[in-house]
């Protein structure tokens, strides 16, 4: 026969009898057999200690996730060996001694006996809370790491210390240590700071000393928002930066930077702004800032390249080849100048004649016609482009050889029956004559041979 029993209390101590009924009654009970019995405690886990300063005890916590109820506890010292017993998952321990060193296990139990004890818990009493004391911090310029030191008194075995940052009053960082000092790596330079020190465990922590005040200084951060602004053809620019570093600038340093060109020297400005004359137009100029104060020179900032617009420069090495008795010359020059030239004027002065009107020339020479001779020539040239004409460059002077022009009003007077005459004439041309040949012609007869006059008249004999 069998019989099947649910709903049984595992947790309940539980025994089973079995007797017979028939008409005439009930048998005797059979021999009782044990059904159920209920599973001791497991072992006690996340144990916790909180040190109660005001009351000078020791709160210690812990959780249970055994299947059946644990009916008591019992806390050991695994060294001293006393015991403490308590129904509920909490118990409070004297400080004793200072730095008295607990190793603590805690075990369960209920009717199916005394379960497994938990980890050793390690502890220790504080000698004392105070604050650490003679809190020094040591900096160096330019340098983002700093050295915390400190005295402290009551100090027992295995403790530890924490040193906590402030920025501006809030905290950026801690440091756990059990020397008495410690390196705090890359901090920000020149920003208000200070330190505070406590002991420190796993289980409690003493009183935070005062804040010491600190700031690591160091040479001022880069400068932002390199700007330049120019006006054409004028050679200077106005230079200016904003600076946000927290370290203070007393000054800052222009320096300008030319792909060609010669440059002025660094200009010191006291503000976020300078003027810089003397500067090379045409070309890509960068101007480098960089701040500075009594630890040195930061980081300098370039701005983008930009230009001065301006006018073509003066030409060079003017030139003009003619030829004899030929009214014109091929003029040539040279340009070197940074400023493009889209074209160039070329301008003849003399002092004496008429000149052609000035010719436009896309290259570095041209011709020009229609020149008197034999009187000082200048040729001037000037760039031109989008922006106007630059200066003007003019050749030496320069002459146009050629032969006399003609003499003017040649008259003869002669008397009755003499065979001479006397010849004269003028002459305002611009080439010098040396000497003059005036030769007589005739319808009949014969006569003389020309005749040669270094003035503006002559005698002829000999005339028909």
């Amino acid at each position: 026969m069998s019989i099947t029993l649910d709903r049984l209390d595992e947790c309940s101590e539980t025994w089973m009898g079995i007797f017979a009924i028939n008409f005439a009654g009930d048998s005797p009970v059979s021999p009782l057999v044990k059904l159920i019995s209920p599973s001791a405690p497991t072992a006690p886990n996340d144990v916790r200690f909180n040190v109660d300063r005001r009351t000078r005890k020791i709160h210690i916590t812990w959780k249970d996730t055994s299947v059946c109820p644990t009916t008591n506890y019992t806390l050991s010292d695994v060294q001293k060996g006393w015991l403490v017993t308590t129904v509920n998952r909490e118990a409070y321990l004297d400080f004793g001694v200072p730095c008295y060193h607990y190793q603590i296990h805690i075990k369960g139990a209920n009717t199916g006996g005394q379960g497994p004890a938990s980890d050793v818990i390690r502890f220790f009493t504080p000698h004392n809370f105070d604050a650490p004391t003679n809190v020094r911090v040591t900096t160096e310029p330019s340098v983002p790491d700093v050295e915390v030191s400190w005295l402290a008194t009551g100090v027992c075995h295995s403790i530890q210390y924490m040193v906590t940052l402030y920025v501006a009053g809030v905290i950026v960082k801690t440091e756990v240590t059990e020397s008495l000092n410690v390196i705090l790596r890359d901090l920000e330079k020149c920003k208000p700071s200070s330190i505070t020190v406590k002991k420190y465990t796993q289980w409690w922590s003493g009183d935070e000393s005062g804040r010491t005040e600190f700031q690591i200084p160091g040479v001022p951060s880069a400068p932002k928002l390199i700007g330049a602004t120019t006006e054409q053809n004028v050679p200077s620019a106005t230079v200016s930066w904003t600076y946000d570093g927290a370290c203070t600038s007393t000054d800052f340093l222009v320096t300008v930077y030319a792909t060609a060109e010669s440059v002025p020297e660094p200009v010191r400005a006291s503000g976020l702004s300078t003027s810089i004359g003397g500067l090379p137009m045409c070309v890509d100029l960068v101007f480098g800032v960089v701040g500075r104060n009594q630890f040195g020179s930061g980081q300098e900032t370039k701005s983008s390249p930009i230009r001065i617009d301006a006018v073509p420069s003066a030409p060079k090495l003017i030139e003009a080849t003619t030829e004899q008795n030929v009214s014109s010359a091929t003029v040539s020059w040279t340009y070197d100048g940074a400023c493009t030239s889209t074209d160039f004027l070329v301008t003849v002065y003399t002092t004496a004649g008429s000149v052609p009107e000035p010719v436009r020339a896309s290259g570095l020479s041209t011709s020009i016609g229609g020149l008197p001779m034999c009187v000082d020539l200048v040729f001037g040239v000037v760039g031109r482009n989008q922006f106007g004409s630059g200066q003007e460059t003019k050749s030496s002077p320069i002459r146009i050889d050629a032969v006399p022009s003609a003499p003017k009003l040649i008259g003869a007077t002669t008397e009755q029956n003499v065979p001479s005459a006397t010849v004269s004439w003028t002459y305002d041309g611009a080439c010098t004559s040396t000497d003059f040949l005036v030769t007589v012609y005739t319808t009949a007869g014969s006569v003389p041979e020309p005749v040669r006059a270094s003035g503006l008249s002559t005698s002829i004999g000999g005339l028909p």
